[in-house]
């Protein structure tokens, strides 16, 4: 008999693997398939615009970012499932308390940084040449001042 948590191991290991493979895909997707504006102006020589599923780039990268929201919960969910594990191994390769106390701190400070940043960051403003939004000023594009 399978216990309930190995079960539910399994088809959480299973539905992250699922989401990182379509976390792939559509960021090849996104990158070689449904061109960027500026690549298309100079791989068409006009302003095309393609759609897959019914879904342009924009909509396919909105997909992209809530699968990745739902596996980084999931993959808490794995983390702390296997707490005791984590904890028993990290133990044995650092032996020394307040060393594995420093890097704890260190990785959640590092971790928490990662999700606020985009937040805080502000990004640089360029101004774009003729035709801006139709790829027709691109490669003209100035350092707004």
């Amino acid at each position: 008999m399978v216990s309930k948590k190995s079960k539910a191991n399994f088809f959480l290991n299973g539905a992250m693997f699922f989401l990182m493979s379509f976390m792939t895909s559509s960021g090849l997707l996104m990158k070689f398939i449904l061109l960027p504006g500026s690549q298309r102006q100079v791989k068409f020589g006009r302003n095309v615009d393609f759609f897959l599923l019914g879904m342009d780039r924009h909509d396919w990268g909105t997909v992209h970012l809530v699968v990745g929201f739902v596996l980084i919960s999931l993959l808490a969910v794995h983390i702390a499932l296997h707490w005791r594990e984590v904890t028993g191994i990290f133990s044995k390769l650092v032996s020394s308390r307040g060393l594995r106390a420093l890097i704890c701190w260190i990785f959640t400070i590092a971790c928490a940084l990662l999700l606020i940043l985009p937040f805080i960051l502000e990004p640089t403003l360029v101004e774009r040449g003729p035709g801006a939004g139709t790829g027709a000023g691109w490669g003209q594009m100035q350092r707004a001042r």
